[in-house]
């Protein structure tokens, strides 16, 4: 992500999200960066107003599943049953039903 700020940007570090939602709640910085989603819960957690999301993000990146070896044999059930949660539509609307208390309307 920090490859994708400015240079001349002055830049804190912290040790962890809670120091750094703790700052901009202060108003000693003006943004943060952050996961998108997480950021959403902090923010809802900690009541800050006045705070909002910028898009596009400044990056992305794919995620996967990790499954510990002695699971090794659920890897195929597991691909599957994600494939077919995706195309029936089970998926996003498990996604909806548990980010929509993040989402501000």
């Amino acid at each position: 992500m920090e490859k994708n700020i400015p240079p001349l940007t002055d830049v804190t570090k912290v040790k962890g999200p809670d120091a750094l939602f703790r700052l901009l709640q202060s108003n000693r910085v003006d943004f943060i960066i952050y996961e998108h989603w997480a950021s959403e819960k902090y923010i809802k957690d900690l009541s800050l107003e006045n705070v909002r999301t910028h898009f596009p993000a400044l990056a992305t990146r794919e995620m996967f599943i990790y499954l510990n070896k002695k699971y090794a044999h659920l890897v195929n059930k597991l691909a599957t049953a994600l494939k077919n949660m995706k195309s029936d539509g089970t998926y996003d609307k498990i996604k909806e039903n548990t980010l929509k208390r993040y989402i501000k309307h």
